[in-house]
């Protein structure tokens, strides 16, 4: 406020004669400016009446007539209103309180947002038919740039307290109103809206209105300040109660009477047999005092860290991984603990996962037609429905490996752990470590806080003890006792601990003359060949060989990105000849060492290994397959069908010269068939069939 312009009197005669004074001599600047006669009285009018006068006619705002207000109706209203919910139910009681002081003198407070739309209104019956006449009423917008001067919208553009005076309005249809305004904003200091207190007759100006007016805009903010910090207070509760559902272990706080103060639902889960209230009860009542161990290791004040104890509580005894963690408080000192536990079954399938103890085939993947090989897949399928143990016998390299997986992923284990351990890999005195743990100390070497077996990260899944005839006589007897109890105890440990897993061994040895030379025992031997499943190796079954080839170069395709569309026919007559003695396994590896090798699209005979070319040998040859059926077959498949036929007739045709023009030179045939990468006689055959003469 400027000077003493509301200088306030007592008397009522001499304020109405104030009033009547004032009104005129602000009228007469109004009149003056509204024409154009330049300066005006400040001391008359303030300059922040004077600034928005400015704005208003820049604004082209016509004092002379009634101005159109933005009114907002329906749907708009609706969502003008739904926005500003809070604000309007945070200020109605103090609108309200506010009202009771001043409804004597006609007045009406009014709540509008920071656009200048009303918002609530508060007055009598007979006073809002006045104030409607002038577009007061829920919905309409007071906004300076559209109704000029006015109490609302030019406090909004000042953004502090004001009076609004009779002709200080630039429109002079409300040249007989005052209007005490005042801002509010949010606890976030963002300008909402404010409160303006309004009368019709500017004469009934009182004192200590805008006080009022005042107190109750910061009232609003008060109360505005307290929503927000108990909805930040129920938020944070959600969010803590979400952090705590979300931890998949039990998690518990306990004061340091040893009273939960905070559990979530895995902890319930895992400690009761049925829903309890448990905040407020104490800790004997979820874990007994006869789990000694675990009492021993809480009631200290030290950091425990992965301890494993075994509790029994309401529910059966189980195994968990215990973590405590004091809690303090920087003026008090400990006020509590957090007690975290991980179920060891729970922590194992995590592990399994980690190392990536998954089974990655499905009998999909498993290539050939033979029939031999087929009734052993069929075998295996059977198997996949059962819980008995299996034996997988067969060569190296003939995809025992491939099969467990297989089974397992067909099993209703298959989302569960699949553990392989190969035995013949493992140091004899290792290896009942290594399938069945140990504790901390139980020999030199061993880690702190001893280590899971194999047997226990596949528990509830399968185990695939690959090579089992290397395990030695004194650990057979102890795998005995694991299939015979479904039980395992570490090394070092009298602990007993129950296992549900799925054996399924393999062996290229013959276990029946391991049993009669004692170096595998009957008994054992006995339990695992319960479903026993022979792997044909590849040279029994050659006629898979066009398959297989045309899988790996698919899968080397994307691998090293050649695409091998031609295969020199003879090529094959070394892949039919060759005994394969590392079976599948060296056949992939020589198929991808031939494409990593070749120079273009085509497989051709210089690409295969010296070692096949030389240990093929037309006395130890079987009879193979004729180029014709060969290609026949490789037609069938997509990506090796470039004309086969004209390749070959093109390639018998070029061999045919090249053994005339050899023979012609005088070349014996010894040397040229080794120059072919061929065998004697197969040259003669080649001679005969070409019909050269000799």
């Amino acid at each position: 406020m400027e000077k003493d312009f509301y200088f306030w009197y007592d008397n009522k005669k001499k304020r109405s004669y104030y009033f009547e004074e004032t009104y005129q001599k602000v009228l007469e600047e109004h009149d003056k400016f509204i024409h154009g006669h330049l300066p005006i009285n400040t001391d008359i009018v303030p300059s922040y009446i004077l600034d928005s006068w400015i704005r208003s006619r820049d604004n082209n705002v016509n004092p002379n007539v009634k101005p159109n207000h933005d009114i907002l109706k329906g749907a708009k209203l609706e969502e003008l209103l739904r926005q500003n919910h809070t604000f309007i139910d945070s200020s109605i009681i103090f609108m309200e309180y506010l009202y009771q002081f001043i409804k004597k003198s006609r007045y009406s407070v009014t709540l509008f947002d920071r656009d200048g739309f009303i918002l609530k209104v508060i007055n009598t019956d007979e006073d809002q038919l006045s104030f409607r006449r002038t577009n007061w009423f829920v919905g309409a917008s007071w906004s300076e740039e559209k109704i000029g001067t006015n109490g609302i919208g030019t406090m909004l553009k000042n953004k502090s307290p004001l009076i609004m005076f009779g002709p200080q309005h630039f429109v002079k249809l409300y040249h007989r109103f005052i209007c005490y305004s005042v801002p509010i904003y949010n606890p976030q200091k963002k300008l909402l809206g404010g409160i303006a207190v309004t009368c019709p007759f500017y004469w009934e100006a009182n004192q200590h209105t805008l006080g009022m007016t005042v107190a109750s805009a910061k009232a609003i903010e008060n109360e505005l300040r307290s929503r927000e910090s108990i909805r930040e207070t129920k938020i944070a509760n959600v969010y803590q109660k979400a952090v705590m559902e979300s931890i998949p272990e039990a998690f518990i706080a306990i004061d340091n009477e040893n009273k939960i103060t905070l559990i979530n639902k895995n902890a319930e889960n895992m400690l009761f047999t049925r829903p309890i209230q448990a905040n407020g009860k104490h800790l004997y009542d979820v874990i007994p005092k006869t789990n000694i161990n675990f009492w021993k290791l809480i009631e200290k004040n030290d950091i425990i860290v992965d301890a494993e104890v075994r509790i029994v509580s309401n529910k059966l005894s189980s195994d968990y991984i215990l973590t405590c963690n004091p809690i303090y408080s920087p003026s008090i000192g400990i006020i509590g603990k957090i007690l975290v536990l991980n179920e060891i079954k729970r922590a194992k399938t995590l592990v399994t996962k980690m190392v990536g103890a998954k089974a990655n085939f499905e009998f999909g993947n498993i290539i050939g037609k033979n029939k031999k090989f087929l009734k052993a897949v069929q075998q295996a399928q059977i198997a996949s429905n059962s819980n008995s143990n299996i034996l997988l016998l067969g060569e190296s390299g003939t995809g025992k490996d491939v099969f467990a997986q297989a089974i397992h992923n067909a099993s209703e284990r298959a989302k569960k752990p699949f553990v392989a351990i190969n035995c013949a890999a493992i140091p004899r005195d290792l290896i009942a470590s290594e399938l069945f743990g140990y504790e901390e100390g139980a020999f030199t070497g061993s880690v702190r806080g001893g280590k899971n077996g194999k047997f226990e990260l596949a528990d509830g899944g399968t185990i695939f003890l690959d090579e089992i005839a290397e395990i030695p006589l004194e650990t057979q007897a102890v795998l005995l006792r694991v299939l015979e109890d479904k039980t395992i105890s570490r090394l070092g440990s009298s602990f007993v601990r129950s296992v549900n897993v799925r054996i399924i061994a393999a062996t290229n040895k013959n276990l029946h003359d391991e049993v009669q030379k004692r170096r595998f025992r009957e008994d054992l031997y006995y339990r695992l060949n319960i479903l026993s499943i022979h792997l044909v190796p590849l040279r029994e079954r050659s006629d898979d060989i066009p398959l297989l080839l045309d899988h790996f170069l698919k899968n080397f395709r994307s691998i090293i990105g050649k695409k091998i569309v031609k295969i020199d026919p003879r090529v094959f007559e070394f892949l039919y000849s060759y005994n394969w003695p590392g079976n599948i396994r060296e056949f992939q590896n020589v198929v991808e060492r031939m494409v990593h090798y070749a120079r273009g699209n085509e497989l051709t005979i210089d690409l295969i290994p010296e070692e096949i070319l030389y240990y093929v040998k037309a006395d130890n040859r079987k009879d193979t397959p004729t180029f014709e059926a060969t290609i026949s077959t490789l037609e069938a498949k997509r990506d090796l069908t470039s004309s086969f036929n004209n390749i070959r007739l093109l390639h018998e045709q070029k061999e045919r010269d090249f053994i005339i023009k050899m023979l012609n030179l005088d070349v014996k045939k010894k040397v040229l068939a080794l120059e072919m990468g061929i065998s004697r006689t197969t040259l003669y055959r080649m001679i005969k069939r070409y019909k050269i003469s000799d």
